[in-house]
């Protein structure tokens, strides 16, 4: 028989067997041990743009990703893993770009490839799942390069303080 738990800790669980012939056992009380298990954390996530020696430019053509994030260690009974993945911000489908399993995480990565061309914006985004597929994600943008007034090589867009990657007017 199984049923959910509302709390953790050291639980007592009374417990009797029946045997092949259809008889009881005398009740027994165990102590189980339930871990809380919180899904991940993301405490910060980040991009910008920078050049190759990693510092931030506007122009730069790289990307630098700043994350932080936890998950619940269990005793050694919960694993994670990370995943960042990038995608023109006109675009529908995800490109992965870093990956990772430790439990926790606090750094900037400066990946050298690919390129983030500066005509485009950029949508990042980082997930975390645990043992138990508790999962988090957080959204961050890589802005297109700066400008004042952008028009699209077709004619029909326009964008302000941005590249104009669509049709239409864009901020």
């Amino acid at each position: 028989i199984s049923t959910g738990l509302s709390t953790s800790g050291t639980l007592p669980l009374k417990v009797r067997v029946k045997d092949s012939r259809g008889r009881w056992s005398a009740y027994k009380t165990v102590n189980v041990v339930v871990w809380a298990a919180p899904p991940p954390h993301i405490q910060a996530f980040s991009v910008y743009r920078c050049n190759a020696e990693g510092v931030a430019n506007d122009e730069g053509i790289f990307i630098a990703v700043r994350y932080k994030y936890t998950v619940v260690n269990l005793d050694g009974g919960n694993t994670a893993n990370m995943t960042v993945e990038y995608k023109r911000s006109t675009d529908d489908t995800y490109t992965p770009l870093l990956t990772g399993t430790a439990l926790t995480a606090d750094t900037t990565v400066k990946p050298t490839t690919p390129v983030f061309s500066t005509d485009y914006q950029y949508d990042v985004r980082i997930t975390v799942t645990d043992a138990f597929d508790q999962t988090v994600t957080a959204d961050a943008v890589l802005p297109s390069g700066k400008v004042i007034l952008d028009l699209a090589a077709n004619g029909l867009g326009i964008a302000f303080g941005k590249t104009a990657e669509q049709d239409g007017v864009d901020f």
